[in-house]
């Protein structure tokens, strides 16, 4: 792998998952959350936490 794919992912690429998960999320249940928040995790995993889902 080249040096640059280990590199973790900056702020813009985070807020860039998190949009397309709001607009999934919008897409199939025709809203979107309150609010929304993506993480890396340990390097290896992605958590996306979304609040006001069901109200």
């Amino acid at each position: 792998m080249p040096a640059a794919a280990n590199t973790p992912p900056g702020d813009a690429m985070l807020e860039a998952i998190n949009a397309e998960l709001v607009a999934l999320h919008r897409r199939y249940h025709q809203r979107e959350p309150v609010s929304a928040k993506t993480q890396l995790l340990g390097g290896e995993l992605l958590a996306c936490v979304m609040g006001g889902v069901y109200t």
